[in-house]
């Protein structure tokens, strides 16, 4: 034996005294070691899940966002075409390209709005949506600006971001 494993025999004799005179001290000393590692294993498990879960929460909410995104964007291409002067052939396709994106979200709403509890605002942009072809022409335009600009749109956006974890801090409630 080395010099320096002689030092650690003498400094540890007692244990190696209790250990080679008692055979449960080697199971004993094995298990003072596997519980921390043990401890230390669930602790990781469980911040693992706890990041999967979060990310899933996460992804529900970007699955419900990018058509909701993609709707406002033609909403106001709408705006943009109507207040440059567009004919009414353009104004149909724009408003058929308004009602794609509201179907996509209808679909989105069917999967994931229970999870979300959108369903009231969704109603009622859908609501105002529905009834928005049947407007004049000259009122279109401002039934359009109006479900782009109201608070039912930004409550549609926090009323997702709050539960799928979307919020820039999750301390802060909109």
């Amino acid at each position: 034996m080395s010099s320096s494993a002689n030092r650690a025999r003498l400094f540890f004799w007692p244990v190696y005294f209790f250990v080679e005179r008692v055979k449960f001290a080697r199971s004993l000393l094995l298990w003072l070691l596997l519980i921390p590692d043990g401890y230390v294993a669930y602790l990781l498990w469980q911040k693992t899940t706890d990041s999967i879960d979060f990310n899933a929460k996460e992804s529900v909410g970007v699955a419900y966002l990018t058509p909701t995104r993609a709707l406002l964007t033609e909403l106001q291409n709408f705006r943009l075409a109507v207040a440059s002067g567009a004919t009414a052939g353009e104004r149909d396709a724009l408003l058929g390209a308004i009602a794609t994106r509201a179907a996509a979200v209808d679909e989105v709403e069917k999967v994931h709005g229970a999870t979300l509890a959108t369903a009231t605002v969704w109603g009622g942009i859908r609501k105002d949506l529905d009834g928005l072809k049947a407007l004049p022409a000259d009122q279109q335009l401002d039934k359009v600006t109006a479900i782009a600009a109201s608070n039912t749109s930004d409550l549609l956006l926090s009323t997702v971001a709050n539960p799928s974890n979307l919020n820039p801090d999750p301390d802060l409630d909109f």
